[in-house]
């Protein structure tokens, strides 16, 4: 049995959650090259559901890297930038390939679905029964 539509949906919903990374990869990057401008920035840290203290952010040039298989290192921000992109290159090369699989597939499952068509309607003609379509 053909199951060729159903991949296709697995296939598109395995691309969202990639694009939808690829997005926060993105903004983590530009929110890694903005704290590179200031050593410390002042915030306003929550405490409780109410209430608000201020307060001041340091090391903002550090970040702990996910390397993978749950071991993390800290890397500076430029080190961690450069990951990013990595990443997010690996991820883009994966959703372009992904994509052109869903092309090939919507591809052939057109090709399947005109030849099924084209013998049923032979059948039936073969057979001497008129088909209205």
């Amino acid at each position: 049995m053909w199951e060729g539509p159903k991949h296709h949906c697995r296939q598109a919903e395995q691309t969202r959650p990639r694009t939808r990374f690829c997005h926060r990869q993105n903004s983590l990057i530009n929110l890694d090259q903005k704290i590179l401008e200031q050593l410390s920035h002042d915030i306003m840290v929550p405490f409780g559901k109410a209430a608000f203290f201020p307060s001041c952010l340091i090391h903002t040039n550090e970040f702990l890297v996910l390397l993978g298989e749950g071991y993390y290192d800290e890397r500076t921000s430029k080190q961690t930038v450069e990951i990013l992109q990595r990443r997010g290159k690996s991820l883009d090369s994966r959703v372009d390939s992904l994509e052109v699989n869903i092309k090939d597939l919507e591809a052939e499952a057109s090709f399947l679905n005109a030849t099924a068509s084209f013998l049923v309607a032979r059948f039936f003609w073969e057979k001497g029964i008129m088909l209205n379509f």
